[in-house]
C-alpha cells in the first residue's frame, strides 16, 4: 500500500499501459524479425549438420546452378554421401509454396501420414503436413503448379503427405526431373548438393583448382574420349602423335574410352582428386573382346604372333579373352585390324559399308562454331561416335541408321535427329540455350562449399532484400528504441513519485525500506508486465499467420519472453538508478 501511496494509483496506471503498448509492440516487431529470419535460416538448409555446394556468386540457393554430375563423384569418396536436389519458389492455387525436387526420398519413406509414396518417377507431388492443410488438398487432386522460372503450367497429382517435423511442413516434393522442370535448370545442373562425410574445409580444398592429367601413349590410330559421372563427353584427344597430352579437370570421376572404327575400349576409370599420370602402353591381364555378329558367324581372332584366339557365343555376340595388343578378326569374306586397350566393343557394321556425313556447326547468326564437342547415339542411347572438332565442319563415317547428334560447347548444345544415308550433309546451330546435358568445366571453378547457415543467410539476403548485417543492426536499432521509450516511461513514473520519494527520505526512511517498499513492487510489476506483454504479442504474431514464400514466420515464446524481460529488467534498472542517485544527492534537484 505505500508503494501505491509513494508512487500515485493515476501514474501508476499511466506506467502500466504505456509499458505494456510499448512492450506489446516491441515484443511483436522482434517476434516479426525472428520468426522470419529463424524460419528461412532453418528452412534454406539449416535443419541438418550437412555441407551445402551452391554456386559461389549466386544470390542464393533458388539461382544457384551445380553440376549433377559432382554429385556422382562426391559419392565415390569414402563414407560420403551426396544428395542433389532443387528448390524453387512456386505457385499452387494462387499461394506461394517452395517445391523440393529430390532423387533421393528416404527421409520421407516413413514419415507419410496420408496416400503413399510412389516408387518410380511420375507426374506426382508430395506436399508437408502444414501445407496440405494450408492449401486445402485432397489426396489425388489434379493441381496445376508453376514458378517465375518456368512459363507453362504443369499438372501433378497429389499422391501422398508427410509430416517430419520441421519446416519442410510447409513444403512439397516432386521428382527431381519435375524440380529441374520447375526451377528452370538444365538436365546436368541441380540448385545445391547436401553433403555428409566430409568436413566444409576438406571438401573446398578439393573443389578449389582443377587437376591436372598427363596422359602417356604410343602413336595409335584413334582417339581417346572423357566421360563425366554421369557417362557424358566433355573432352575428346587424338592419339595420332606419340606426344604426350595434357590437360586440367577438376575433381570428378571419369571414364577413359579409346575408340577406333569401329571400336570402343573402356581404358580406365578414375576419381580425380590430385594430378596423375595415365599410361596407356600395354597392361597385364585379359580383357573381353564383345563383338557384334550373328551365331551363325564362326570369327576367327588372330594375335600379333599369328595364334588364333577362341571365341564363345553368349546372348547375342561372340566374346573373347584377350590381353593388351593388336589383332586381326577375321570374318568370311572380309578381316578388320582391332588395337585392345581395354574390355571392348566391335561391330564391324561400323566398319564397313559406311556412309559420310558431314556435319557443320554454326552460330545463331551464321558464324562458324569451333573447338566443341560432337556425339553420336544409336536410337538405343548407346555412343557410337565422339569427338572434339577445332573447325565448324567435321566429316562423320557411319553405317546406315537413324542417329541423335549433339553438340556441346559449354555452356551451349545443340541436337539433331539424321537418317544415314537419306542425309549427307546437316548443319547444327547453337542457340543460347543453356546447356543442358554437358557439364562446362569453369563451373565447377565457381562452386562453394557452404554450412546450412551460411547458405541461409545469403538466401534471406536476396528474399527481403537484407544481409545478415543489416538484420543485426535492424533488430538492435529495435532494442535501442524501445529501450529509449521505456526509459522515458520510468522517468516519468520517477517523477510523479519524486515528492513523496523525498518525504520518506527526510523522515529519516533508510534506502532499503525505499528499495523494498517502493522499487521491489515496481520490480515485480515490470515483470508482470513483460510476462503479459509477451502473451498478446505471441497471440498477435500466431493469428496473423505471416509467411514467407509460404514458410510459417514461427517463433518461440520463450525467446519473445526473454527478449521482453531484458527490456523491462533494463528500464527498471534506469527506475533504480534514479531513486539511488536521488538519495545520495539528498533530493537536491
Amino acid at each position: 500500500m505505500i508503494s501505491i501511496k509513494v508512487l500515485k494509483p493515476k501514474a501508476i496506471i499511466a506506467f502500466m499501459l504505456a509499458s505494456l503498448l510499448t512492450l506489446t509492440i516491441a515484443n511483436s516487431a522482434f517476434a516479426l524479425l525472428y520468426g522470419f529470419s529463424s524460419s528461412m535460416l532453418k528452412a534454406m538448409g539449416g535443419l541438418s549438420k550437412e555441407v551445402l555446394i551452391i554456386q559461389e556468386g549466386a544470390k542464393s540457393i533458388h539461382t544457384s546452378w551445380v553440376p549433377l554430375s559432382l554429385a556422382e563423384s562426391l559419392n565415390k569418396l569414402p563414407n560420403v554421401k551426396a544428395k542433389p536436389f532443387t528448390l524453387t519458389p512456386s505457385i499452387v492455387n494462387g499461394q506461394p509454396v517452395i517445391v523440393r525436387g529430390l532423387s533421393i526420398l528416404f527421409d520421407y519413406e516413413n514419415k507419410i501420414i496420408e496416400g503413399a509414396l510412389p516408387k518410380e518417377d511420375g507426374a506426382w507431388i508430395l506436399f508437408g503436413e502444414k501445407a496440405y492443410k494450408k492449401l486445402r488438398l485432397k489426396i489425388g487432386d489434379i493441381i496445376a503448379i508453376g514458378s517465375p522460372k518456368n512459363p507453362s503450367l504443369i499438372f501433378l497429382i497429389v499422391a501422398g503427405v508427410y509430416k517430419l517435423g520441421d519446416l519442410r511442413d510447409y513444403e512439397a516434393v516432386v521428382p527431381l526431373n519435375l524440380g529441374l522442370a520447375l526451377a528452370g535448370l538444365p538436365k546436368g545442373f541441380v540448385s545445391a548438393i547436401q553433403v555428409e562425410g566430409i568436413k566444409k574445409e576438406a571438401l573446398k580444398k578439393l573443389l578449389e583448382k582443377p587437376y591436372k592429367i598427363e596422359i602417356i601413349h604410343e602413336a595409335i590410330d584413334g582417339q581417346l574420349t572423357i566421360l563425366d559421372a554421369l557417362s557424358l563427353p566433355i573432352a575428346s584427344i587424338s592419339l595420332k602423335d606419340s606426344k604426350p597430352k595434357k590437360l586440367e579437370l577438376p575433381f570428378g570421376y571419369y571414364t577413359f574410352i579409346y575408340q577406333a572404327s569401329g571400336l570402343a575400349s573402356n581404358i580406365t576409370s578414375l576419381l580425380l582428386t590430385k594430378d596423375q599420370t595415365l599410361n596407356l602402353s600395354l597392361k597385364k591381364g585379359l580383357f573381353k573382346l564383345k563383338a557384334i555378329l550373328p551365331a551363325s558367324v564362326n570369327p576367327a581372332l588372330i594375335s600379333e604372333s599369328g595364334k588364333e584366339i577362341k571365341g564363345f557365343w553368349v546372348g547375342d555376340s561372340w566374346l573373347f579373352n584377350v590381353s593388351q595388343g593388336a589383332y586381326i578378326l577375321k570374318l568370311k569374306n572380309s578381316s578388320f585390324k582391332i588395337l585392345i586397350q581395354g574390355d571392348s566393343i566391335f561391330n564391324p557394321a561400323f566398319a564397313e559399308n559406311q556412309q559420310s556425313l558431314k556435319v557443320k556447326v554454326l552460330w545463331r547468326d551464321g558464324t562458324e562454331a569451333s573447338n566443341y564437342i560432337i556425339s553420336i547415339k544409336n536410337l538405343n542411347g548407346e555412343l557410337v561416335f565422339g569427338a572434339e572438332s577445332h573447325t565448324s565442319t567435321i566429316t562423320i563415317p557411319l553405317p546406315a541408321g537413324e542417329y541423335e547428334i549433339e553438340v556441346s560447347k559449354p555452356p551451349y548444345l545443340a541436337k539433331a535427329h539424321v537418317n544415314v544415308p537419306s542425309k549427307e550433309i546437316i548443319s547444327i546451330t547453337l542457340s543460347g540455350l543453356s546447356n543442358p546435358s554437358k557439364i562446362p568445366l569453369e563451373a565447377f571453378k565457381r562452386l562453394k562449399p557452404s554450412s546450412p547457415i551460411e547458405a541461409s543467410i545469403m538466401a534471406l539476403s536476396m528474399l527481403i532484400g537484407l544481409a545478415a548485417s543489416m538484420l543485426l543492426a535492424l533488430t538492435i536499432a529495435l532494442t535501442i528504441l524501445s529501450a529509449f521509450a521505456l526509459f522515458a516511461i520510468y522517468k516519468a513514473l520517477y517523477s510523479f513519485a519524486k515528492e513523496n520519494l523525498k518525504l520518506l527520505w527526510m523522515l529519516n526512511a533508510e534506502s532499503s525500506f525505499i528499495f523494498k517498499t517502493v522499487t521491489m513492487p515496481i520490480l515485480a510489476l515490470s515483470l508482470t508486465l513483460s510476462l503479459l506483454s509477451s502473451i498478446l504479442a505471441f497471440i498477435l504474431h500466431e493469428s496473423l499467420n505471416l509467411s514467407i514464400l509460404g514458410y510459417g514466420a514461427l517463433t518461440l515464446f520463450q525467446f519473445i519472453f526473454a527478449y521482453s524481460t531484458l527490456l523491462a529488467l533494463t528500464s527498471w534498472l534506469s527506475f533504480q538508478a534514479e531513486i539511488n542517485k536521488s538519495i545520495k544527492e539528498g533530493f537536491m534537484h
